[in-house]
């Protein structure tokens, strides 16, 4: 059964977005961890923290909330356990949990995870031997 409409669209195309956002932030992270020299770290740590709090912001947001308070009236009456029930239920969750962090604090901590694991492998290049090094 079928239960889509525009308002649920509307809801999934903004989860899309956020989901963009996030994968840039994941492609970010990596580079950061195999490839980007170690002078690279600050603006790195900037570069994230400024996703982060984009990512953060569109989750948080009215424009958010609204989409789905919509779509959840769309899809009233839907099976308990459908797909669509279903992901209003964790978006639900997941809004209301990041709505008691505030973006500042959200980026500063992702920012400075960015710049620990610098300081991690470059920890783990000093004090491991180089017969058991990973890289």
């Amino acid at each position: 059964m079928k239960l889509m409409g525009e308002r649920y669209d509307a809801l999934v195309s903004r989860l899309g977005e956020i989901r963009n956002i996030n994968r840039a932030l994941a492609v970010l992270s990596w580079d950061q961890q195999v490839n980007m020299p170690p002078g690279g770290v600050h603006g790195r740590g900037a570069q994230i923290g400024t996703l982060t709090r984009i990512e953060h912001d569109m989750i948080i947001s009215d424009e958010t909330a609204r989409l789905l308070e919509d779509a959840a009236k769309e899809i009233e009456g839907a099976p308990y356990d459908s797909d669509e029930a279903s992901l209003i239920r964790v978006v639900a969750q997941d809004v209301k949990e990041q709505t008691v962090l505030p973006s500042d604090l959200v980026t500063k901590m992702r920012n400075w995870k960015s710049r620990g694991i610098r300081c991690g492998q470059r920890h783990a290049r000093t004090t491991i031997s180089p017969r058991s090094r990973p890289f």
